[in-house]
């Protein structure tokens, strides 16, 4: 393999990976938490990471025109909440993501809540045992429920909050090859080939254990993978609510080039 990178194991990241193989691209499977090490090591050349990521740390790339964006409800990263948001006052964030938290603190205080936060492990009921609310994301976000429990969609407030998309997550580097980028592009678009997506989705399903249906759902209608000029906008908005240090240059061949 020419490059390698290292991946979320979720759902949202199939379109993504599912064909990097096929142009020298090997993939390296981590939690989220795992991959900055792969990077700071230099064992990865990227790491698909969330997006806040980026605008705490100095002197990162992001592959320009591609990455995990929602233009509205995004399904998989979720408030649940025994109360209405603006009476939550203890919110438990999910340990294993750092966009969606500062996400949900910037929705509640819209809302009117200043909670006091803890940090758990993925578990909704353990976690609403502790907290009014917590924050959930990808697989485990989607397929869990709770009776009385109310879920607020963070891609569905953010757009009522700004009129924006939002960027979830994205290819980051220190020194991203342009030729890398562009590999990165043709992987995506070969997955969304309509003799593609079924294998996408069946191989995402298996991997997650999610339905077909909902796995087909969710990557087709949901989710989307383009970084357009008004994504970069929604990414600027959100740098700027959380008075982000940093910001990523975005590097490699753009949508226009595909």
């Amino acid at each position: 393999m020419r490059w390698r990178v290292g991946s979320v194991p979720y759902v949202n990241a199939a379109p993504l990976v599912w064909s990097l193989p096929s142009h020298e691209v090997e993939v390296v499977m981590a939690v989220p938490s795992a991959l900055p090490e792969l990077l700071r090591a230099g064992d990865v050349q990227a790491i698909l990471v969330s997006s806040v990521f980026a605008l705490m740390n100095s002197g990162l790339q992001m592959a320009d025109g591609i990455g995990i964006a929602s233009h509205r409800k995004v399904t998989s990263v979720k408030v649940f909440s025994r109360l209405p948001l603006r009476d939550v006052q203890t919110l438990a964030f999910d340990a294993s993501s750092m966009t969606s938290n500062r996400l949900a603190l910037e929705i509640l205080r819209y809302h009117g809540s200043h909670p006091a936060t803890i940090s758990r492990p993925p578990n909704l009921a353990e976690m609403l045992s502790e907290a009014d609310a917590c924050v959930l994301i990808g697989d485990i976000g989607m397929s869990s429920h709770l009776d009385g429990v109310i879920e607020y969609d963070l891609g569905d407030e953010w757009r009522a909050l700004t009129g924006l998309p939002f960027l979830w997550a994205g290819w980051v580097g220190n020194d991203i090859p342009a030729e890398l980028v562009s590999a990165m592009h043709a992987a995506l678009r070969e997955a969304q080939l309509p003799e593609a997506v079924p294998l996408v989705v069946a191989w995402s399903s298996a991997q997650s254990g999610l339905p077909p249906e909902t796995v087909d759902t969710y990557l087709q209608d949901i989710m989307s993978y383009q970084v357009t000029d008004s994504v970069k906008a929604g990414y600027r908005e959100y740098a700027r609510r959380i008075d982000a240090p940093f910001f990523p240059e975005f590097v490699g061949p753009g949508l226009q080039s595909n």
